[in-house]
């Protein structure tokens, strides 16, 4: 079973341009939780006002209106570009696989500070991927299990490790078990060159290293996603929302100046428009994490196969489409095999007992 993990940064996309959303819509986990806790939470500053269940849930609803609207900007034409291109495949397939259980747990591991940013990245590609509940945690540069590698760096800077990843599985979000990390086989997709030392050779563990994608979205599209998330979800004038963040955010006392802020962040980014050819990536991405096969077609192909198979042991030769087909049927007779180990084993079974009927 397979243990996938992403960098977030110009690997699952480009989330920067969105940096202010996600600290004005996740204020306690974007900032009390991580950027002023200190590196361990032993420095932890106090929150100026509870973090009551009322404004958690209008931050949240806000959070996922936010979601849905650059989802829905993602899939119009001209795309937003948020989200890498390629990705949005991979994200289906692995949930396929993840049904299946040959992908066990997947999960974004980034040096970015920002942990909305990590969550953001994450319920796009859910939602684009159709692909709910996929990621089972999000590893920015403030959680607790990277301490280790954080202790003499700053963010952006520290080196992964297979020490980091494992224990990120096995944590709180993921629960992964012993035993079945044991027998598993990780992957992990990263834009860094050169890449994370501690993460090469490695028995178990596959690096894909590929291309960065730098193209940034529109952020006056980002800001009227904001806008529309912000007011509908009634934080406009909530007197216990700015309580709440203009302690930390300085002078930020009510909604002209979260959005002023984000105009004038807006003004200093000049856009990038490069997508990186992935197609060498997705044929590395497609031996790896074959399509999940149907039983159906496991059973079409495996009586093919016996027929094409009766004619080689008859003497005669098979055309080229027979070969073609041939080996096509092998592939997914392997595949089904390695993905449902244990309804194959049923399908033999049953395929005997049928036999032995029949000549009864």
């Amino acid at each position: 079973m397979a243990y996938v993990g992403f960098d977030l940064d110009e690997t699952l996309g480009r989330f920067s341009v969105a940096h202010y959303a996600g600290l004005f819509l996740q204020p306690k986990e974007a900032l009390y939780e991580s950027v002023l806790s200190g590196l361990y939470g032993s420095q932890r500053i106090p929150e100026p006002v509870p973090y009551s269940e009322n404004l958690k849930t209008k931050c949240n609803t806000a959070f996922q209106l936010f979601v849905d609207c650059l989802v829905e900007k993602e899939k119009a034409q001209p795309r937003l570009g948020l989200v890498r291109p390629s990705m949005i495949d991979f994200i289906q397939r692995l949930y396929e696989l993840k049904q299946t259980g040959a992908v066990k747990k997947v999960l974004i591991y980034s040096n970015n500070g920002n942990p909305a940013l990590l969550k953001l990245a994450a319920k796009m590609l859910e939602g684009l991927g159709s692909a709910p509940g996929l990621f089972c945690d999000f590893i920015h540069w403030y959680h607790p299990s990277r301490r280790t590698e954080v202790e003499y760096g700053r963010p952006g800077m520290a080196r992964k490790s297979l020490q980091v990843l494992v224990s990120a599985f096995r944590g709180a979000g993921c629960a992964s078990s012993v035993e079945d990390m044991l027998h598993g086989e990780y992957y992990f997709f990263d834009d860094l060159n050169p890449p994370h030392a501690d993460l090469l050779n490695r028995d178990h563990l596959t690096y894909f290293q590929i291309k960065p994608y730098k193209y940034d979205a529109d952020p006056n599209v980002i800001i009227e996603c904001f806008k529309q998330a912000f007011e509908g979800a009634g934080l406009v004038n909530d007197e216990e929302y700015f309580q709440y963040v203009a302690p930390i955010l300085g002078n930020v006392s009510n909604y002209e100046r979260i959005l002023q802020i984000m105009k004038s962040d807006a003004a200093t980014i000049q856009l990038k428009r490069n997508i990186p050819n992935d197609s060498q990536l997705r044929t590395q991405f497609n031996t790896t994490f074959p399509r999940p096969v149907r039983k159906a077609n496991f059973t079409r192909s495996l009586t093919a196969l016996r027929k094409l198979e009766n004619k080689l042991n008859a003497g005669m030769n098979l055309s080229n489409q027979e070969r073609v087909n041939y080996e096509k049927a092998k592939t997914i007779i392997t595949n089904f095999e390695t993905q449902n180990p244990e309804q194959a084993g049923g399908k033999k079974k049953f395929r005997k007992t049928k036999k032995h009927r029949k000549h009864k």
